[in-house]
């Protein structure tokens, strides 16, 4: 059976994805859906709408955010609700359009980006990473072999590499060679555990994933993102930096907030380029919504993505 990373003809039709921001993050974005009960009429009730809109407004009071958008979606309607501020200090309200930096949802993304390849021929998901990174080695014991450490064990975190043992502390860096040196700084070290045996979360496994696009494509990674990946599936707000999403004409990007004693200060996120495959994809409510339909109906996407299943 073909591994799947995004769209899966077997999908549940009851989807939930949420993106809270603790720390770094000013606001939220979350995004769920509901399947229809009713073909070509609304299936998001005037009271739903209404327990909906309470819901985000006591997430906002509990998690201690400026603002929170979200976009809920079934087969036929989408809904949009917002509440609070994506700049307090200048009184600029969310909405649908605001931009948010979406932290580990950004996996999501890289994974597709890894199975567009498979796609095109360029890899397998069995392919031992070495295969497309020669230099890279990682040792256990006696018996480990490099052959064993594998490209579908990066996209299902049971590669070796763990958060404990591989979380990677590194200066801002928006140098073209980030992503370069983060994967550096990650080689030559012990796994935890052999692949394929365990399962363990790593962002790690995910920069060594978007390093793979960038090694087998030959293009940067965020270029490859941008051009064969958010813009095929429509995703026109969807940026891989910060520069990029401030140049919107739709979108206004969020400023970044920490909780403080009494109220959340502004705080400005460096950039970790060599991070960006695995937590540093910025996006709406709106391209989110759309990426949630693909995952309710493959086929209505455009190809290749509605045959990668």
């Amino acid at each position: 059976m073909k591994n799947k990373i995004f769209f899966n003809s077997k999908i549940s039709k009851v989807i939930f994805a949420a993106f809270i921001a603790f720390a770094l993050v000013a606001v939220s974005l979350v995004a769920f859906s509901f399947p229809a009960t009713a073909a070509q009429s609304p299936t998001i009730g005037l009271s739903t709408r209404d327990s909906i809109n309470s819901l985000v407004e006591q997430t906002a009071i509990a998690q201690r955010v400026p603002g929170i958008s979200v976009a809920v979606i079934s087969e036929n309607e989408t809904l949009f609700a917002q509440t609070g501020y994506a700049d307090i200090r200048t009184n600029t309200k969310v909405d649908e359009n605001t931009l948010y930096m979406l932290g580990s949802v950004s996996k999501a993304f890289t994974g597709l980006g890894v199975l567009y390849l498979e796609h095109e021929g360029k890899l397998n998901l069995t392919d031992p990473v070495n295969k497309h990174i020669p230099w890279l080695s990682f040792n256990f014991d006696e018996h480990f072999s490099m052959n064993d450490f594998r490209i579908i064990d990066l996209l299902h975190h049971t590669s070796g590499l763990t958060l404990s043992s591989h979380s990677l502390t590194l200066p801002p860096s928006s140098g073209d060679d980030a992503l370069l040196e983060t994967v550096k700084l990650l080689n030559g070290s012990r796994l935890d555990f052999a692949p394929s045996t365990r399962h363990g979360y790593a962002s790690a496994n995910y920069i060594l994933s978007g390093f793979l696009i960038q090694e087998i494509s030959g293009m940067p990674y965020e270029e490859f993102m941008t051009a064969n990946i958010f813009r095929p599936l429509g995703l026109n707000n969807t940026f891989t930096s910060a520069n990029d999403a401030n140049q919107s004409e739709e979108g206004f990007m969020a400023t970044g907030y920490k909780p403080g004693w009494f109220s959340s200060r502004p705080f400005v996120s460096p950039e970790f380029r060599g991070h960006t495959p695995t937590g540093y994809i910025i996006s709406n409510a709106n391209d989110i919504a759309n990426w949630l339909n693909f995952q309710l109906d493959p086929t209505d996407a455009p190809a290749p993505f509605n045959e990668l299943n």
